[in-house]
């Protein structure tokens, strides 16, 4: 192993090992660990002990797992998931209504999915069990109605179950979809 190979491996792009130590491909500066995948996803951006580690709380909220779900707080050299906060900082909390945390996973609550953009698009937003589902006002009320004529709730979803609604929808006036 040369230092030359340390620096074009796959271990320098994902987790810093760029530098050549005792014959083994390791992180050596700081630098090495900030332009890790590690870093970009699970905020161990700081060098520790010959490993990218996570050591403040800002790696954590830079890092992509914050984003994606939810892993926001930084509790011994990690970024984890650890309150209702950090599920609402992210995306799952937007997009689908993941903004409390249970059973150590974001989850919706009733409140949550009535805000989520899956209710305003796909008529999801009533709470039942761990999801957001479809019922018939949120089906009347979302742009798949208006869309696609899916104005009433079926299993959970909306679902195109009238001639009336496909006609009544813009997929029928624009594109002849009835």
């Amino acid at each position: 192993v040369t230092e030359a190979a340390c620096r074009a491996s796959e271990g320098c792009q994902s987790r810093g090992a760029c530098a050549l130590r005792n014959n083994a491909c390791v992180p050596a500066t700081g630098a090495d660990c900030r332009k890790s995948a590690w870093c970009i996803q699970k905020g161990r951006c700081s060098l520790q002990n010959n490993t990218c580690t996570a050591t403040h709380s800002r790696d954590c909220a830079a890092s992509t797992g914050c984003l994606e779900k939810g892993n926001c707080t930084f509790i011994q050299d990690e970024c984890v998931l650890a309150a209702d906060e950090d599920c609402a900082r992210s995306r799952g909390c937007k997009s689908r209504g993941f903004c409390r945390l249970k059973d150590g996973d974001c989850a919706p609550d009733a409140r949550s999915c009535a805000a989520s953009d899956r209710c305003r698009s796909l008529g999801l937003c009533v709470h039942v069990g761990n999801r957001c589902v479809a019922d018939d006002n949120g089906c009347r009320a979302s742009d798949v109605c208006k869309a696609e004529g899916r104005c009433r709730a079926l299993h959970g979803e909306c679902a195109a179950t009238s001639h009336a609604d496909c006609k009544a929808s813009t997929g029928c006036a624009t594109n002849n979809a009835c």
